[in-house]
């Protein structure tokens, strides 16, 4: 409770310090630290399965190490916003404000308990969304990015409140438990289409949230045409978030009916891996394919909802430890090549281990986890995943996506070759300050250390 009402503060505090034109870089560290001590704040409540406002949110220890989680990824975003903000004149506090409002949206999403909670979680996470995406307000792809994003995510939100409505509808409930329990001791529940529609639009709703086929077709464009440090924020923590918040509802609401939901879901995620991972490779563009690309790992993270075991909520915290810090590497440097080189074509990585050695190798160590190569965390993630999978009856979807992950190696060792075996047609010098470097290399050692230790995060709870 205390660290939601720390990071409003601070939300509010960036706001309206933007009026006085302070400098960035104070305003930076500061907000870095305030967020970080948030996230500590939460692990006071571990263990202790605490609930407040009026039990319509209930942090337990899943919750609590994804806020941490979604605080860490938050704050090492706004870390390396120091580097894009001294080369982006047109960036101002107020964005940094809005990605703190979007956090708490996010936190939200992952210690709801009430229906009403999701809700409103989600749109506190999208708003600020749609207008960072447009908030390069003279490149007009930045503006279309932004138009997109709303207009999807308003149909998105319209399904999700459907579905409410027809749950609200059969069960007179919006408590997960009082849902659940309604479900489980009414047999007419389990044949009610009521509740099969419910779910069934709920589910579509949260599928956009976290770019899945078929709601995917807005996730490349996007991407691409915000600026690369909210695309960053886009492709990491809002990803989390998505991912826990159904996995939360439909873990602890609909197993007693999965007969309506998972079939759809098990299709929906090889369609996801399927689609992500073969658009993928025919992309020039960097940020289309880690577009493409983290719609794949989606359909990855998704296959926790459909196995919901005991290990489920263990392997989901894993997968967003191991991507998010992979997708963070990779954007930043993306970031740092695009500002010094004005382009974001594959081509403009060529030479670049020799202009700039650490943004390879931290890029390399970045692709090869989000490839699942040995000795990095995303080899462990893909692991847990696909292990799961295969125990719970799916073998035939852990098929379909171990061919996928093998054709998505194919796509991320272009850019690895690009730096490291192409001579660059065009030179300049990519430059970044001391904070920068020291986000990039603290987030590689996290990957590396979690390849060999993947337990350390695995059996956390």
């Amino acid at each position: 409770m205390i660290s939601l009402v720390t990071l409003s503060l601070l939300g509010l505090f960036s706001m309206i310090i933007g009026l006085f034109k302070p400098n960035i870089k104070w305003i930076i560290a500061l907000l870095f630290s305030g967020i970080i001590v948030s996230g500590a704040l939460f692990t006071l409540d571990w263990g202790k399965d605490m609930t407040y406002f009026n039990d319509m949110a209930y942090f337990d220890n899943f919750a609590i190490s994804l806020s941490a989680l979604l605080c860490l990824i938050t704050a090492l975003v706004i870390g390396v916003s120091s580097y894009h903000f001294s080369e982006v004149k047109n960036y101002k506090t107020e964005h940094l404000s809005l990605l703190i409002f979007s956090l708490i949206g996010m936190i939200t999403m992952v210690c709801f308990d009430h229906l009403s909670m999701l809700f409103v979680g989600i749109e506190i996470m999208s708003i600020p969304l749609y207008i960072l995406a447009g908030s390069n307000r003279k490149n007009i792809a930045s503006n279309e990015s932004s138009v997109k994003y709303f207009l999807m995510g308003a149909f998105a939100s319209g399904l999700l409140l459907m579905g409410i409505t027809l749950i609200y509808g059969e069960t007179s409930a919006f408590h997960l438990d009082l849902i659940q329990e309604y479900i489980s001791t009414n047999e007419s529940a389990k044949t009610s289409p009521l509740l099969a529609v419910g779910v069934i639009l709920i589910m579509a709703g949260l599928l956009f949230k976290v770019s899945a086929a078929p709601f995917h077709f807005w996730t490349p464009d996007v991407y691409e045409g915000a600026p690369t440090l909210i695309t960053t924020f886009m492709s990491t923590a809002v990803k989390v978030a998505g991912l826990a918040a159904f996995y939360r509802l439909f873990y602890n609401c609909f197993l007693d009916i999965d007969f309506v939901w998972i079939q759809v879901l098990a299709g929906v995620i090889v369609l996801t891996i399927t689609i992500g991972s073969i658009s993928a490779v025919f992309q020039t563009n960097i940020k289309r394919l880690l577009a493409y690309s983290s719609i794949s790992h989606a359909g990855f993270m998704l296959i926790s909802v459909l196995i919901a075991n005991d290990w489920a909520g263990s392997t989901i915290l894993f997968y967003g430890v191991s991507y998010a810090f992979a997708s963070l590497v990779c954007f930043s440097v993306i970031m740092a090549v695009e500002n010094t080189s004005g382009n974001e074509d594959i081509e403009v990585f060529n030479g670049l281990a020799k202009k700039n050695p650490l943004l390879a190798f931290t890029m390399t160590v970045g692709t090869l986890s989000l490839a699942g190569i040995p000795l990095t965390a995303g080899f462990f993630a893909k692991f847990y995943i696909l292990s799961s999978c295969i125990e719970g009856g799916f073998a035939w979807v852990a098929l379909i996506a171990i061919i996928n992950a093998i054709v998505g190696i194919y796509y991320y060792f272009k850019v690895v070759i690009a730096m490291y075996f192409k001579e660059t047609k065009t030179p300049y010098e990519v430059v970044t300050n001391t904070g920068f470097k020291i986000i990039l290399i603290l987030c590689s050692l996290v990957i590396l250390f979690l390849g060999l230790f993947p337990d350390v995060v695995y059996n956390l709870f």
